[in-house]
């Protein structure tokens, strides 16, 4: 008795037979075999509304990572009682966390960081500011030292001089607009 030789087209079948099992058994085990947790920007949200989309949203890196800045536009556009000298040691040279500027509130920072460009799209911090810390971490976060610093939509344009220079090239009502600010004069004189 002799072994007939499987056919050459019921062959590529099986092995795909096989791979298929073994990728569904690899699935599996990674599923239910390998313990997991949601990722540490989806514990600090609500679950409000849950959806693929959001939780691709707040698991991208890029924005589920909030600049610095926006925790000092949040304490002093917000009314946030936080006076920095009495938190503690703080070395504001250094990143500090964002709890700092929110206090013992719980913020979605990423939700908030939308509210503040739509609220506040241009921010000026100038020479008023008594708080030493608080220029220092304006320095640090923005690489400008000087005043009046002209944030928009949490990223410092300069100074002035640097605003006078945006006026002279005629840019600066566009850089505006595209900010989200309502501009009323262009500042051509028609």
């Amino acid at each position: 008795m002799s072994f007939s030789p499987v056919p050459a087209s019921r062959a590529p079948i099986r092995r795909r037979r096989f791979f298929i099992f073994v990728a569904l058994f690899v699935a599996l085990l990674l599923i239910y075999g390998v313990p997991w947790e949601l990722p540490a920007a989806l514990k600090e949200i609500r679950f409000e509304a849950l959806s693929r989309a959001s939780i691709v949203y707040h698991t991208k890196s890029e924005t589920s990572k909030v600049d610095e800045i926006y925790g000092l536009i949040y304490m002093v556009t917000e009314d946030v009682e936080r006076d920095l000298t009495r938190v503690g040691s703080i070395d504001p040279l250094e990143p500090l966390n964002m709890t700092v500027y929110a206090g013992d509130e719980s913020i979605n920072w990423p939700k908030t960081v939308k509210k503040l460009n739509k609220k506040y799209p241009v921010v000026v911090f100038s020479k008023v500011l008594d708080d030493d810390i608080i220029k220092a971490i304006l320095g640090r976060t923005t690489q400008h030292h000087t005043f009046p610093n002209i944030l928009i939509r949490g990223k410092s344009i300069g100074g002035s001089d640097d605003l006078q220079a945006l006026h002279a090239e005629r840019t600066l009502t566009r850089v505006l607009e595209q900010a989200g600010a309502s501009v009323r004069n262009s500042g051509t004189g028609k």
